[in-house]
């Protein structure tokens, strides 16, 4: 898709505006209600006990340690192959990713 000035104009004032932020700063008091932050945090650890139960019972079936194994492998797979994919954008930086 060819790009548009239009397009390019907004994209960048968009990206100014967020890296400029907020004119002032406020608190988080000022935000979010006390009793609803207290609510927003409570229930998380109130069911911790379940949550570490249900951790705890998928850590003993052998076919979840193997899924996982599998799936991080991917992951691993994926960011090597997209940073050497960049060092070889980048001259004298590609022959340094071959040892990964």
């Amino acid at each position: 898709m060819p790009s548009s000035a239009a397009a390019s104009a907004l994209a960048e004032l968009v990206a100014g505006a967020a890296h400029a932020g907020p004119g002032s700063g406020w608190t988080l008091g000022e935000l979010v209600e006390r009793d609803r932050f207290g609510v927003a945090v409570g229930r998380p650890a109130g069911a911790h006990p379940v949550v570490e139960q249900a951790v705890n019972g998928l850590a003993d079936v052998p076919l979840v340690g193997t899924v996982a194994s599998r799936f991080m492998g991917r992951v691993v797979g994926e960011v090597l192959q997209a940073n050497r994919a960049v060092a070889g954008c980048v001259p004298g930086l590609g022959p340094l990713m071959l040892w990964a």
